[in-house]
């Protein structure tokens, strides 16, 4: 559970930097991860620094990749994930086994600084336009899943500089997926019948509708187009 860490660019010759040599504990396996930011000048990673330490974001710039030391953003983050727009870092703290959630955080991103909360008991981030059109700068929300007593609900912050105000989408949801361009939240949520429906939430205002054909079919598997304006899924029935 140890290796080095290496980058570089691919428009060079000259051989990668040597990061940082990674030990990941037996313990946490999850302690570790990396992501360049959307314009590649900053190469951000997690790791355990030594034994009993919490996991930890730093970041270097890819300009002085073996001639300046990282430094630290973010202490006790995992599962962290750069917005969109490469200017802010989500992370959970606190996240151990075994119920495998934390604290949501935001922080400004390379410096650190503004580290704000946004909701507990989170087990996972989606930034919405994670994956899509990589020129823009565009920060197009976050969504997160958050343990209730009724198992997963799904909530959604279109503004991080307004981190007390999420929109709750839905109780007792799996599968969400964000639209890229931040507007809507397509999900499967469960039903008297004992199968989950597919149902489509706009971000904004919570209001949402089902997708379903037949209400007694299994749906699952659900996904939008690249501009968000359709939406698929797999609809199961007899026949």
């Amino acid at each position: 559970h140890a290796f080095d860490l290496y980058a570089g660019s691919l428009d060079s010759d000259a051989e990668l930097s040597l990061v940082e040599h990674i030990t990941v504990p037996v313990e946490r396996q999850w302690a570790f991860r990396a992501s360049f930011d959307r314009k590649g000048e900053q190469l951000a990673y997690s790791s355990v620094k030594a034994p009993g330490e919490p996991e930890s974001v730093r970041v270097v710039s890819t300009a002085t990749l073996g001639s300046e030391p990282p430094v630290t953003v973010l202490n006790d983050a995992s599962q962290w994930i750069l917005s969109h727009d490469g200017a802010a870092v989500y992370a959970l703290q606190g996240f151990a086994r075994p119920s495998y959630e934390g604290k949501l955080v935001v922080a400004d991103f390379p410096s650190g600084e503004n580290l704000r909360t946004i909701a507990s008991a989170v087990s996972h981030i989606d930034p919405a336009g994670e994956d899509d059109d990589p020129a823009s700068d565009e920060d197009r929300g976050v969504g997160y899943d958050v343990s209730t007593d009724a198992g997963y609900a799904f909530e959604f912050l279109s503004d991080r500089s307004n981190a007390s105000v999420p929109q709750r989408i839905a109780d007792a949801v799996s599968g969400p997926r964000v639209a890229a361009t931040g507007s809507h939240t397509l999900l499967f949520q469960e039903t008297a019948d004992g199968w989950p429906v597919a149902r489509v939430f706009d971000n904004a205002t919570g209001k949402g509708c089902t997708l379903n054909r037949e209400g007694s079919d299994e749906t699952y598997n659900g996904r939008f187009t690249h501009d968000g304006k359709r939406a698929v899924w797999v609809e199961y029935g007899s026949g």
